[in-house]
């Protein structure tokens, strides 16, 4: 028995391994991913900023509809920066809680394997018992 359980030991570890190496990727993933992004927007947004500070734009100054689309941009990509960070950590807490509760129910299944080998082998050796004192009743 002491084999099997070995096994089982050896599958479950296997599986913690899995989700930590799982989880830590995705956030890295993540976390490079939102900071790409901002380095990006900044580089985008680094001539335009110096431009409109200067009061121009490749000779113009920024007016209007052109300010007000360099605005929405602008936010539109700090939203969806900020945005994904949130939803990665939120992600990494329900990965987390999940290998938690993966964690319980095998731990509960190794206790109820160990239990069900018990009462089997209880069982095995009390069959056995009557076994032989109904061989010993017969012979009398």
């Amino acid at each position: 028995m002491a084999k099997e359980f070995e096994i089982l030991d050896s599958y479950v570890q296997s599986q913690k391994e899995f989700m930590e190496t799982l989880m830590n990727t995705q956030k890295e993933l993540w976390e490079r991913m939102a900071e790409s992004t901002r380095k990006m927007q900044e580089a985008m947004l680094s001539p335009m900023c110096s431009a409109q500070s200067q009061g121009h734009a490749g000779g113009q100054e920024m007016e209007g509809a052109q300010k007000e689309a360099f605005n929405v941009y602008n936010t539109m990509v700090e939203t969806m920066v900020n945005t994904s960070k949130a939803y990665t950590d939120e992600v990494i807490k329900m990965q987390e809680a999940w290998r938690h509760t993966i964690d319980k129910q095998m731990e509960i299944g190794r206790r109820m394997n160990t239990n069900l080998f018990e009462m089997g082998r209880h069982a095995a050796e009390e069959a056995g018992h009557k076994t032989e004192q109904g061989g010993e009743e017969a012979a009398a």
